[in-house]
């Protein structure tokens, strides 16, 4: 079973979701990009307890670099929510190939 849960020997890998004022999304994003050389995807949110639109940030990191990304969220933003949460597998540039060819 062990073998199953853990097919290659890695660092465990996070996904990461920041929730920031729309002002304050590209420059997070570009501190993510330059600092951690991370790609980072933006989608639109709305707070539903204030009714203020939000910026929400998803960024795959491995547990290295945890402590890299709230140093650059907190420079720019200590107000934003930041939740993490263990990635079983993360496929593509930077991880693992998407595909067993490359």
């Amino acid at each position: 079973i062990r073998a199953w849960l853990y097919p290659e020997h890695h660092r465990p890998q996070l996904l990461a979701f920041i929730i920031t004022k729309k002002e304050t999304s590209e420059e997070i994003s570009q501190g993510i990009i330059d600092g951690l050389r991370r790609g980072v995807t933006e989608m639109s949110g709305k707070g539903m307890y204030t009714g203020e639109d939000r910026a929400i940030l998803m960024c795959a990191l491995t547990v290295t670099e945890i402590n890299n990304l709230r140093s650059i969220i907190v420079k720019i933003d200590p107000t934003a929510f930041v939740a993490t949460s263990n990635a079983y597998e993360v496929l593509g540039r930077g991880f693992q190939p998407l595909s067993n060819d490359e």
